[in-house]
């Protein structure tokens, strides 16, 4: 295979991909009736995925060292953690109005979100740092102090979704790339001690908005067990259902984007099954999927940095499903342009890999 057909194979498929997403939307919305679509803001949505492979392109456009990239990722979602920080400072509400959407002192504003608006983008950015924490190369305690500050970050966020998978990556990661079964269990053990160590500890200090966080998770583990209800569980059970429903109006299809209903339908498969219908779902499954086969394969590369970068990312890729649970995240505003960078830088470190290239 000649370097051009490697290239290709790594970089085509998405492309391909992104544009008959884009083809098929658009003729969601011809096969439903212009006079169908509520506002405005549903003409654009065909065009998402041009603007998808727009970012995906740029990190094979620009000619940089990608393992100062990769560190500039890094020192980004530190500064987002910062101004997350801050906004618990009289002096920084001035700046607080740039970025964060919600009143002070609301349960939404005091529930950690980072610059992305929204608790949930923040964490599942955080779920990479995460997994890129778990697999670095540095003491065991480095590693460690890395590992539980992100995963104390996560649990500030206080949605459950993202809680649920941090959970399943954490799994995953013992299961797949810790070696041995007693470092296996041992490393589920410690973090599952350290998680429940840390809930009895931030439950008796009694902080205002770490009672919310802690009532918030509580509502949900007595929802799982049957011992309460969840107002935003049966939520989404309502939104799934609504979704099926506007799937039989149209099974290939879909009935569009709706972005003016009165009722938005936050889950991934049901957005995408509710707007886009089976083809729409199955072009991002495909997707996804790609991206999945992409970073496997590089994660047994010989260099560390390539490895390192792209184990943590294939984790990242797997909880995708799991906090679209609650949202399609990644086409939320604030975060599809970081996901389709670091897939793009993905498939730059592929085509380094495959060809032998220095990073």
């Amino acid at each position: 295979m000649n370097r051009r057909t490697k290239i290709s194979s790594a970089i085509s498929p998405v492309f391909i991909t992104l544009y008959l997403q884009s083809f098929l939307f658009l003729l969601t919305l011809l096969f439903n009736g212009f006079h169908s679509v509520p506002i405005y803001r549903d003409y654009f949505e065909p065009f998402r995925p041009v603007i998808y492979a727009f970012f995906f392109s740029c990190p094979l456009l620009l000619d940089y060292d990608k393992t100062d990239l990769i560190l500039f990722f890094r020192k980004l979602m530190l500064l987002s953690v910062f101004l997350d920080i801050i906004k618990f400072l009289p002096v920084a509400f001035p700046l607080l109005c740039l970025y964060s959407p919600f009143e002070f002192n609301s349960i939404n504003y005091v529930r950690f979100s980072g610059s992305f608006g929204f608790c949930y983008n923040f964490g599942f950015i955080m779920l990479f740092l995460f997994a890129f924490s778990l697999l670095e190369k540095s003491t065991k305690r480095s590693k460690l102090l890395k590992s539980l500050s992100i995963a104390l970050l996560i649990f500030f966020t206080g949605s459950r979704s993202i809680i649920a998978a941090f959970f399943f990556l954490l799994f995953v990661y013992c299961i797949v790339y810790v070696k041995g079964v007693h470092r296996k269990l041992g490393y589920i053990i410690v973090f599952c001690v350290g998680i429940a160590f840390a809930y009895l500890f931030l439950k008796s200090i009694n902080v205002p908005f770490v009672d919310m966080i802690i009532q918030y998770v509580e509502r949900l583990i007595d929802a799982i067990f049957g011992d309460g209800g969840d107002g935003s569980l049966d939520t989404r059970q309502g939104q799934l259902d609504m979704a099926l429903s506007y799937l039989n109006q149209n099974v290939l299809l879909g009935a569009g984007p709706l972005k003016g209903s009165n009722e938005p339908i936050e889950m991934l498969i049901g957005y995408y099954l509710s707007s886009w219908g089976i083809l729409g779902f199955m072009s991002y499954v495909i997707l996804i999927f790609i991206f999945l086969r992409i970073s496997f394969k590089c994660s047994y590369s010989s260099n560390f940095a390539i490895a390192n970068f792209s184990k943590a990312n294939f984790l990242w890729i797997l909880t995708i499903p799991v906090v679209g649970m609650s949202s399609p995240i990644t086409d939320q505003v604030r975060v599809f342009n970081l996901f389709y960078i670091i897939q793009g830088l993905q498939a730059v470190l592929y085509i380094k890999m495959s060809n032998k290239i220095n990073v």
